[in-house]
């Protein structure tokens, strides 16, 4: 792969800061209107629904036909499809909890105004902070290496699913429930529009369809992007102490197998520093046994 070809992909899939993601910043923008404003009026909801409905709009941007993740080659696919994947379920995140605040002001329900805003806050720009552009490398050939070898706190995609389901386990009910408001009747289109995207890369890799799922890295990365959807039914209808239950469970099935890797990694490299083979040098002698009979 040249040099120039790992040029463009690192160009074309960098990371965006707020104000330059019109989808975040936008977000940002109608969270403050929707906690500060004394009333909201019909410009204000047509305007707050123009910009939920923009995420939808930026996932079919990113894409147009079936393989556009492996355009840049087999190598650099991984990073590519893992960093398109956080950037669209960060934007799908912000946009629903800015429509659950606009189903909140139009409900009256303002106890739960305040924390939807500053969750809205942070999930804008939670991915501008200098650690969580560090969880990938900015170089496609090594965020690649990371995410196929490397361990969970490498991966953004399990990061904030983890992070999801800690939310989902926290909220209240009630607002709960204006987040469920808002993935059904404002962001179901996003849905339906990013698993069209994603499955359709996941398949090309494997001709057997669904089962690349579970058989893929990239489709079991998929459903953990997607888990925290189904956390939200759960919570509704099996209770808070069932739900926080699947959230740990859940946790540990991505935490504890890379633990024991690694562990097993460290006792590994501490066997062959400790109990390495020592070479044996052979020193010439200064003198043979016929120079010492001629003298």
């Amino acid at each position: 792969m040249g040099r120039g070809q790992v040029l463009d992909a690192a160009l074309h899939n960098r990371h965006r800061y707020l104000w330059e993601d019109p989808v975040r910043f936008g977000c940002v923008v109608c969270a403050l209107l929707l906690t500060f404003a004394p009333i909201v009026p019909f410009l204000l909801t047509l305007f707050v629904v123009l910009v939920v409905q923009m995420g939808a709009v930026a996932l079919v941007s990113r894409f147009s036909l079936p393989g556009w993740s492996h355009q840049w080659g087999k190598r650099l696919h991984p990073g590519i499809l893992a960093s398109s994947m956080c950037v669209d379920w960060t934007n799908l995140t912000a946009c629903t909890i800015v429509g659950a605040m606009l189903f909140v002001r139009h409900f009256g329900l303002t106890q739960s105004l305040q924390p939807l805003c500053v969750l809205a806050a942070g999930v804008c720009l939670l991915p501008d902070a200098r650690l969580c552009r560090w969880l990938l490398a900015t170089e496609p050939g090594r965020r690649a290496e990371h995410l196929r070898e490397g361990y969970f706190w490498r991966d953004p995609v399990k990061l904030g699913a983890m992070l999801s389901w800690a939310v989902v386990c926290w909220l209240d009910r009630g607002t709960l429930y204006f987040l469920a408001l808002s993935v059904v009747f404002l962001q179901l289109n996003s849905l339906i529009v990013m698993a069209d995207k994603y499955l359709s890369e996941i398949e090309v890799t494997r001709p057997r369809g669904l089962e690349s799922l579970l058989l893929e890295r990239e489709g079991r990365r998929f459903m953990i992007c997607l888990s925290p959807l189904a956390l939200l039914p759960a919570r509704h209808s099996l209770g808070d102490e069932a739900a926080v239950v699947l959230a740990i469970t859940a946790a540990a099935l991505i935490v504890v197998p890379d633990v024991i890797r690694f562990l097993m990694s460290l006792a590994a490299r501490f066997w062959g520093w400790v109990f390495r083979p020592r070479r044996m040098v052979m020193v010439r002698p200064a003198t043979t046994l016929v120079g010492v009979l001629r003298g």
